[in-house]
C-alpha cells in the first residue's frame, strides 16, 4: 500500500508540473492532450522513484515501477506521430535517427529493468543493473531534450523541460550508486 501512496503523490506532483508548464504556460492545446500531460507525469514519476529508491529513501514494490514503465511504454506508443513529436519525423513522415535512438534506448533501458533473465546483464549485481538501467535512461532523457535544455529563455515560464528534471534525478541515483563503489 504504501508503494502505492508513493507513486501517486509523485504522479500528483509531475501531473501538476507537466500541465502547469505545458497547459498553463506554454499554451498547448490538442486533442489528446491529456494523455500527452498523463505520460510526462509518469516518466517524471519513474525516474523520481528511482532515484529515491537508488538512494534508499524509499522502496517501492517492482511490480507497481514495472506497470508505470509499460504505461509509460503505451502511451508513447500511442502518441508516437509527427503530430505530437514533429522534430522525430522528416518532411516525408519518416522517423529520424534521432526518434530511432530514443526509442532504442528506451526499449534497452525497459529491457534492463524487466531484468530478462537472459539478457547479458543476467549475472550481474542489482546495483550494476541500476547504473546500466540509470545510464541508458539518462541518454534516453538527453537525446531527446538536450538541445532545449541549454535554451532557457524558451522554457515557458522558466520551468525546466521535464527531460531535464528527470535527467537530474537520474544523475542524482547514478552518483551515489558510482560511489558506492
Amino acid at each position: 500500500m504504501k508503494s502505492i501512496i508513493e507513486i501517486l503523490i509523485t504522479l500528483l506532483l509531475g501531473f501538476v508540473y507537466a500541465y502547469f508548464r505545458y497547459v498553463f504556460f506554454k499554451g498547448v492545446e490538442h486533442e489528446f492532450l491529456w494523455p500527452y500531460i498523463f505520460n510526462k507525469a509518469v516518466s517524471l514519476s519513474i525516474m523520481i522513484l528511482w532515484s529515491l529508491q537508488t538512494l534508499r529513501f524509499l522502496k517501492i514494490d517492482p511490480f507497481y515501477f514495472k506497470g508505470m514503465i509499460i504505461i509509460h511504454i503505451l502511451i508513447s506508443l500511442w502518441l508516437l506521430s509527427p503530430e505530437y513529436y514533429p522534430s522525430f519525423y522528416s518532411a516525408d513522415s519518416i522517423l529520424k535517427i534521432k526518434a530511432l535512438s530514443i526509442i532504442g534506448f528506451g526499449i534497452i533501458g525497459s529491457l534492463v529493468a524487466f531484468g530478462f533473465r537472459y539478457s547479458f546483464l543476467s549475472n550481474y549485481s542489482t546495483q550494476f543493473k541500476a547504473s546500466v538501467f540509470g545510464s541508458v535512461i539518462l541518454l534516453h532523457n538527453s537525446v531527446m531534450g538536450f538541445e532545449r535544455w541549454l535554451t532557457p529563455e524558451q522554457w515557458p515560464r522558466m520551468m525546466p523541460p521535464i527531460t531535464l528534471i528527470s535527467s537530474l534525478f537520474v544523475l542524482v541515483g547514478l552518483v551515489y550508486l558510482w560511489k558506492k563503489n
